[in-house]
């Protein structure tokens, strides 16, 4: 079964929600401490890195300044290497680099909203 662009860029969105919601108000070191709020980081990035990495070519180039290889390395490490995971980074992707791609995907889910071919 093959889903189409849009579903894809609302899993990013989407998770993107989850993770600002969770770190809301929270501190880097709850990470070390809250295996609840590190569980759904963990598993929202390795969503959005997933679906960025379905993303076609022609989508990711829509907005160059998006590192979406570290995006879908990120899901990769955490999938196979959750065991290194510094939460450090963990936490500086949630807080800093999320809140700017988000109104990035906002932006191509505008761009793709007549783009029903699936991928």
């Amino acid at each position: 079964m093959t889903r189409s662009i849009r579903p894809r860029l609302y899993d990013i969105d989407a998770n993107i929600d989850v993770v600002l919601a969770r770190v809301a108000g929270r501190q880097p070191e709850d990470l070390a401490t809250d295996l609840d709020l590190r569980y759904v980081l963990l598993h929202a990035f390795m969503i959005i890195a997933e679906a960025a990495n379905k993303l076609p070519e022609p989508v990711r180039q829509q907005s160059p300044q998006v590192p979406w290889q570290d995006i879908i390395g990120m899901g990769t490490k955490i999938k196979h290497e959750y065991h290194r995971i510094d939460l450090n980074i963990l936490w500086d992707a949630a807080t800093v680099h999320l809140p700017t791609l988000r109104p990035i995907v906002k932006q191509l889910l505008v761009n793709t909203e007549n783009t029903l071919a699936p991928v």
